[in-house]
């Protein structure tokens, strides 16, 4: 049995379309598409004036009608164990990004097996207009130097049709002091 709808005012319409078009992808999910499917990753842990790299395999989805983009990552990282010393030791992550039509920027999310702790981050194309690199910036703790809410930067670059990357900079240690990078090949 179905019930009667009240009657809704013009502006209570109105209304309703302007959700109904900020909610529908746009330009700015296309580039999820170039992102999809299997990928060889290079993970570079930068650290001490030094660097140490391991390979992985990234398995990335569009979700949710072209709004988001998932990256599932599995492999090996170097990473220091208790004395210091860089060893390769499973590695796994998860990130997410997607772009706000309403707030006009891409945002993302980022979990890995290496913290206990989500990463949450908000980007935009620098204000030179449209480019091939996106600057995300959100906060993180920094426990080794004991640093609550820490502002990183996340920089997405899209070089060609089959490689793009993803560079992590720790500001706390200066602007140029990059932490991390993930490199996609296929």
């Amino acid at each position: 049995m179905s019930e009667k709808q009240p009657a809704q005012s013009n502006d209570y319409n109105e209304l309703i379309k302007k959700w109904r078009r900020i909610q529908q992808p746009g330009e700015f999910h296309q580039l999820f598409k170039q992102m999809e499917g299997e990928w060889k990753v290079k993970l570079i842990f930068h650290g001490g004036g030094q660097k140490w790299e391991s390979e992985c395999i990234a398995k990335n989805e569009i979700l949710h009608g072209g709004r988001f983009l998932m990256e599932q990552i599995e492999g090996e990282i170097y990473a220091p164990d208790e004395s210091g010393k860089m060893r390769p030791e499973p590695y796994s992550a998860t990130r997410i990004i997607g772009y706000d039509n309403y707030k006009k920027a891409f945002c993302g999310t980022f979990v890995e097996n290496q913290n206990s702790y989500i990463l949450n981050y908000t980007g935009r194309y620098p204000l030179r207009g449209k480019t091939n690199r996106i600057d995300f910036y959100g906060l993180q703790d920094e426990p080794m130097l004991e640093i609550n809410d820490t502002m990183m930067k996340y920089t997405l670059t899209i070089e060609k049709e089959n490689f793009y990357k993803w560079e992590v900079y720790a500001l706390a240690l200066g602007e140029n002091s990059i932490a991390f990078e993930f490199i996609f090949i296929r």
